[in-house]
């Protein structure tokens, strides 16, 4: 995957991270509504598990 890419996707999960943050939401919270769990979340949160624009 090429380096653009990469910080793109570093920008977009920043910035939803920021916005839960904002909004007062849990990582429990938001991964049962995008049907993971607070430990699979968290791991879109840190770049290691990624959701689909339909999750989103």
């Amino acid at each position: 995957m090429g380096q653009e890419v990469k910080q793109h996707q570093l920008h977009v999960i920043t910035n939803i991270r920021e916005i839960r943050v904002h909004k007062g939401l849990s990582q429990r919270y938001l991964g049962n509504a995008l049907g993971l769990s607070q430990h699979a979340y968290s791991k879109v949160e840190h770049g290691y598990n990624r959701i689909t624009l339909p999750q989103l």
